[in-house]
């Protein structure tokens, strides 16, 4: 059938199936499964009919809904399923992957949070490597679903669940903004590295392009650095990110966090949020 195509990885099988209208899509689906079924009867196989999905994709502004006939069972459509851990929604926007993923990034982060407080000894090169876990959750088939990330709340809320581990990494408080949190850490912001990841799937079998794609990335990075409206003391700090990611000394510590971020257990910033009755220092002599 020419509107129809299978797509399969392991025991997992996609059916595709293209239609000018819902009954014809229920049609062409059921003659197509039927046909599979037989197939793999006479390969003493058999299909999985309580495990099985439908999700009928359609550019309607009301989503539409549709049921076909599995042996015994009855499939009805649904809002969005999962496969090969990307979940795809009835508008392919993939924003129900994003929340997917994030929710999923951020209970390895809560997990990873109860070996990484702020004043346990594990350095903070060790912890960037266990960070790598729940980045890898985020970044999972990127190439597929990187149109997610015209829409603006997927964007913020990445970048919040990105937060999150480069506060474990950094030892910095919550109040850090997300900006400043990626320099000190020597993360690159996770929407740019999404971007990356796409770009080389794009043009896979390029010799030498992932150097490239990953040089500007960096250089995106800085342009952002640069125009950021927070983290600006940070920024004075550490104006060129090039050379603080290069930089073969020295280790993030809570203590150091606190200077490099000014946010910390100083006068000044304890007094704004009522901790401090004064912001002077103590141990300094009025002049």
């Amino acid at each position: 059938l020419d509107d129809v195509e299978i797509v399969g990885f392991a025991d997992d099988i996609v059916l595709t199936v293209k239609g000018e209208d819902v009954d014809e899509v229920k049609m062409l689906a059921t003659n197509a499964v039927m046909r599979i079924e037989r197939w793999m009867k006479a390969a003493k196989l058999e299909v999985a009919h309580h495990k099985t999905e439908l999700l009928l994709v359609s550019n309607h502004k009301p989503v539409q809904w549709a049921s076909i006939k599995l042996g015994k069972h009855t499939i009805h459509s649904k809002r969005a399923l999962k496969y090969l851990g990307v979940m795809i929604d009835v508008r392919l926007s993939f924003n129900e992957h994003v929340d997917y993923a994030c929710e999923k990034a951020a209970k390895t982060i809560s997990a990873l949070a109860r070996l990484m407080s702020n004043n346990s000894v594990i350095r903070s090169s060790k912890r960037r490597i266990l960070s790598c876990v729940a980045t890898s959750t985020l970044r999972y088939g990127a190439p597929a679903w990187i149109g997610a990330l015209e829409t603006q709340h997927n964007c913020t809320q990445l970048n919040s669940t990105f937060r999150l581990m480069a506060i474990r990494v950094t030892s910095a408080y919550r109040t850090i903004s997300t900006e400043a949190a990626c320099a000190i850490a020597g993360m690159i912001p996770i929407t740019i590295t999404l971007a990356e990841d796409a770009e080389c799937y794009n043009r896979r079998g390029t010799r030498g392009f992932r150097r490239e794609a990953r040089a500007a990335s960096l250089a995106r990075w800085q342009r952002e650095w640069e125009e950021a409206s927070k983290g600006r003391w940070t920024f004075r700090l550490i104006p060129n990110l090039s050379v603080w990611l290069n930089r073969r000394h020295g280790e993030v510590s809570f203590a150091l966090t606190q200077f490099l971020l000014g946010h910390g257990c100083f006068r000044y910033y304890l007094h704004r949020f009522g901790h401090a009755s004064s912001p002077r220092c103590d141990e300094c002599v009025e002049g």
